[in-house]
């Protein structure tokens, strides 16, 4: 494993196993990009030692990353789903402009998952709410993921 430290941000290793082995991409980075595959490395005891540790911190991190400072005592993430439970639509809104009840296809957190198992439209619409709310409309890099990562949260959900 190699590792790689920027700023004063955890050393994250790197990949060096399987389909990511040659694109120097973080144990974190590959969380956020391929969650299947992160999550099925995760249950089937790939990582070991100190990347089994991050995969844990990146694992818990990317699954509660908190609203940006500017909307956190305003606003919630709103993830609307189909009769089927397919989701349709990410949304950052205002909680007061909200009926007080959730509508039976949505669910409300102060938090966004960016790990959870879903199809590729539910992917884009996960990243386009990170892209839009959290990096100003600002590519993904692997420093702005570590900056995302820098600030732990446990999961507190509105409803």
């Amino acid at each position: 494993m190699k590792i790689i430290e920027r700023n004063n941000f955890m050393k994250w290793n790197t990949i060096d196993f399987g389909k990511y082995r040659y694109d120097g991409c973080l144990i974190a980075h590959i969380a956020f990009k391929d969650p299947e595959y992160f999550n099925w490395c995760l249950s089937a005891g790939v990582f070991k030692g100190s990347s089994l540790s991050q995969a844990h911190i990146a694992n818990h991190n990317l699954r509660n990353l908190r609203l940006p400072a500017n909307l956190r005592d305003t606003h919630c993430v709103q993830m609307l789903y189909d009769w089927v439970g397919k989701l349709t639509d990410v949304r950052v809104v205002e909680v007061a402009l909200l009926p007080a009840t959730p509508a039976h296809n949505e669910v409300r957190s102060d938090t966004l998952n960016m790990v959870f198992k879903t199809d590729g439209v539910g992917r884009k619409l996960i990243r386009k709410a990170l892209k839009d709310h959290w990096l100003g409309g600002k590519a993904l890099t692997k420093a702005r993921l570590e900056t995302l990562l820098a600030e732990p949260v446990a999961p507190t959900s509105l409803h």
